[in-house]
């Protein structure tokens, strides 16, 4: 959740980065190494849109999946399946795109 953390520090509660990690079938996790936990999705709440922008959102790198009603959308951005390490690369591209100074403008 750092990333996200840091993309949305004004409105962090409007930010969710979903990760993948290894556990067992009951949902609880045995202490073992794991290996690096890989971004599954990035959502922003309606909130966070309006701040941004909802043209500004809408042209992100991942094409998102608009949520809720819509002139006031949250936004899910599908990142990938939590298997591939350049998911990483994909959610950074996606971080950069949201943190831009049009953003930051709220256009």
């Amino acid at each position: 959740m750092e990333a996200g953390q840091d993309a949305a520090a004004p409105q962090a509660d409007q930010l969710l980065v979903g990760l993948d990690g290894r556990g067992l079938g009951d949902l609880t996790c045995a202490p073992h190494e794991a290996g690096p936990r890989l971004p599954v999705g990035l959502a922003l709440g309606p909130d966070a849109v309006s701040t941004l922008g909802l043209a500004h959102a809408r042209t992100a790198p991942i094409e998102p999946v608009h949520l809720g009603p819509r002139f006031s959308p949250a936004l899910w951005y599908p990142i990938g399946d939590g298997t591939a390490p350049e998911d990483r690369s994909r959610l950074h591209d996606l971080l950069a795109h949201l943190r831009t100074d049009t953003a930051a403008a709220g256009g």
